[in-house]
């Protein structure tokens, strides 16, 4: 009996901050053939050419978050969220079955940025693409969709975008070589 194939495996880990550009970079690399999940989020009035955000991934995340009593849409100051070694298992899980049936895979999901670190010792083989939109660009886009954890104080949302902007910034100057930043301008 022969051994199994080893398989390599690519993943690409989208992150950045919500509205700034990563369901459109997402969309491009899924059409340039990265599987980026079957059961994605559907496009609705916050987004009508849809999120590109595997629900596996979503769930795991939000779910990550809301044990730790943090917003599970991720609105939070902390500088890094620790992932709790109750989902450690899940989340290798989940990324094993990518990397078996995929070659060249990820996923784009913006809560991602508070658990770079995680997932780059989870996938120390993985690569991060993050885009850059403005920051008052990224606002206008917010307050355009209506988040409401926004009406009542808005300068929360550049509090929010000043820090994932600082935290992608620290996590590429550790890793500069497993990381592609660009800018996006609408």
């Amino acid at each position: 009996m022969s051994e199994p194939e080893n398989r390599i495996s690519q993943p690409i880990i989208i992150a950045g901050m919500h509205r700034s550009g990563t369901s459109l970079t997402a969309s491009i690399l899924q059409q340039a053939g990265v599987f980026i999940g079957e059961n994605l989020l559907p496009a609705n009035a916050g987004n009508l050419q849809g999120y590109f955000e595997d629900a596996a991934f979503y769930k795991l995340h939000k779910n990550i978050l809301a044990a730790q009593a943090i917003d599970p849409d991720g609105w939070t100051t902390a500088s890094q969220v620790e992932v709790p070694e109750s989902f450690h298992e899940q989340a290798k899980q989940l990324c094993d079955l990518r990397s078996q049936a995929y070659p060249l895979w990820g996923w784009k999901e913006p809560r991602t940025t508070l658990f770079l670190n995680f997932w780059k010792q989870l996938l120390p083989q993985a690569k991060f693409v993050f885009p850059y939109r403005s920051p008052w660009e990224v606002i206008d886009s917010l307050f355009a969709r209506g988040d409401s954890v926004f009406a009542d104080n808005p300068n929360f949302a550049a509090e929010i975008g000043t820090l994932i902007i600082r935290r992608c910034s620290t996590f590429v100057s550790n890793i500069p070589t497993t990381v592609f930043c660009f800018t996006v301008t609408c």
